[in-house]
């Protein structure tokens, strides 16, 4: 990825542009085609206050229209002045609308019931193999259950790290370490055996010395094949691009195929 102008203040910014002081329409959160379908829900107060809602999402696409519609060029300017002083940019304006949809889909305060998972089996799209120090430390909620693929249940699930633990481990981190702010996974579930293979579909983290906020973005169409974007958001610049597509076979075989530049 092309390296992206970024301050401290941009990171600060990233940082907390993913720690919201309040979520609209929180209860929402039937998301097709870039809609919102209100849902009946039974609050549960016992369950940090969240909504819990039984009733499976049955139809695709899932994710922001936005992502492969627009076509994003691999750079571009924020602003069209670069002080900052004038209008954003319509591909800036686009790609913040894009990353709004992601927001209220993980900020939504919705969750589903978890299946009894024996078994886990990470499987890793690139390099995202950092995340699973993450992955054994915190337990990500089960947000929405999806249409199965292949014969697997397929869930998603999502996990904001707590900013004490990031400043933990900006104490040791070395100027290569990714410190992960979010993440959330596609869980395939294999009913039979009670296993759970993990897919990383969205993510976001910077340096320890940030050169800019970088993500990773995803796409589920209709045919249930999985489109993964990653980019990155400076004050001034940033960059999108398609890096990976993901099929699962009827058989519960998982092909990923990297996108050529």
């Amino acid at each position: 990825m092309n390296k992206i102008a970024f301050t401290i203040s941009g990171l600060v910014w990233c940082v907390f542009s993913s720690y919201p002081i309040k979520a609209g329409n929180e209860n929402k959160n039937n998301l097709n085609d870039g809609k919102v379908v209100q849902k009946q829900a039974v609050k549960n107060t016992s369950v940090s206050n969240l909504i819990i809602d039984h009733t499976p999402i049955t139809s695709l696409p899932f994710g922001s229209p936005l992502l492969v519609s627009y076509k994003f060029p691999k750079n571009w300017k924020n602003y069209l002045k670069d002080d900052k002083s004038d209008l954003l940019t319509n591909t800036h304006k686009t790609f913040e609308k894009c990353r709004a949809y992601y927001r209220h889909l993980v900020d939504a305060k919705v969750i589903v019931k978890a299946p009894i998972i024996k078994s886990t089996k990470y499987f890793h799209i690139g390099e995202d193999a950092d995340l699973l120090k993450y992955e054994k430390k915190f337990k990500a909620e089960f947000k929405y259950k999806l249409p199965d693929m292949g014969h697997y249940q397929v869930y998603f699930e999502y996990e904001r790290v707590p900013m004490d633990y990031i400043y933990k481990l900006m104490d040791t981190a070395n100027s290569f370490d990714k410190l992960y702010y979010e993440y959330a996974n596609l869980v395939l579930y294999d009913v039979q055996i009670q296993r759970a293979t993990i897919l990383n579909i969205y993510h976001s983290y910077s340096f320890k010395e940030p050169t800019s906020g970088e993500l990773r973005l995803f796409y589920i169409d209709t045919n249930k094949s999985i489109q993964i974007y990653e980019g990155a958001e400076g004050e001034l610049d940033s960059a999108m691009e398609k890096a990976y597509s993901v099929e699962i076979e009827d058989n519960g075989k998982i092909i990923i195929k990297k996108s050529k530049k």
